[in-house]
Parts: C-alpha cells; sequence; structure tokens
C-alpha cells in the first residue's frame, strides 16, 4: 500500500527535479480519489512541504490584508534565510484577507508567525498583552 508519507516523498522528489507538476498535480489528484483520501489534500500538501525542506526548498502562505509590496516580499525573503539558510529556495503564494487588519501570517512547513493586526488585537482583548 502506497502510504500519503511515501506518496508526498514522491512528490517533493518530483518537485525538486524540476518535473513538470501540472503532471505531478494530475497524479496526485488520481492517487487521492483512487485511495478514497480527497479529505486528506491538505494534510498531503502539508506533507510535500515538508519534504521539500530535506531539498533546500521552502514553500510558504503569506496572508496579509493587502497585496504585498516587492520589498515586502523580499524583507520576508531575507527573514525565513536568516531562519532555515541562505541556500534555500524560497516560493511562496500570497493569499490577501482584509480580515487580517494589517500586517502578515508566515506560514511554514514547520510553524507559523502571526504579525498581524488582527492576532495582535485579539490578544490585546483577552489580556494577553
Amino acid at each position: 500500500m502506497i502510504t500519503r508519507t511515501n506518496t508526498a516523498g514522491y512528490a517533493a522528489e518530483k518537485l525538486a527535479t524540476n518535473s513538470n507538476r501540472a503532471e505531478l498535480i494530475d497524479q496526485l489528484a488520481a492517487w487521492l480519489i483512487d485511495t478514497k483520501s480527497t479529505r486528506q489534500m491538505h494534510y498531503l500538501v502539508n506533507d510535500i512541504a515538508k519534504k521539500l525542506l530535506a531539498h533546500k526548498y521552502l514553500f510558504v502562505r503569506i496572508t496579509s490584508a493587502r497585496k504585498l509590496s516587492q520589498s515586502a516580499l523580499n524583507t520576508i525573503d531575507s527573514f525565513l534565510k536568516l531562519q532555515f539558510g541562505k541556500d534555500f529556495i524560497i516560493e511562496h503564494t500570497e493569499i490577501i484577507d482584509p480580515s487580517v487588519v494589517g500586517g502578515v501570517i508566515i506560514d511554514t512547513p514547520t510553524g507559523t508567525l502571526d504579525a498581524s493586526v488582527k492576532h495582535k488585537l485579539d490578544r490585546l482583548l483577552k489580556g494577553a498583552i
């Protein structure tokens, strides 16, 4: 039986060797459907992101209230390279979510940095600040 972990390792290897992403997505979708594991798609994506770390490849999700400038993205990349290593390739996807009000939320395979205004306001209201 091919496990989710094995599938994630296969996908990470393909991505690290610059294989055809569209073809890989089709293969992963077929595996999820064949194994009746479509509800585990989110976990598979996270597993792939974790496996990519071994290939010095960091996939990051950045959430902000509005589109970030290239300068802000460069600053985030510099911060991440300090945390993970200068030799890492960083790929990020941006999510625009007005509910964060300001600041950013940076999700990596190993954790989340929530530097959003919403988070700070929530902490203030709960008396945590």
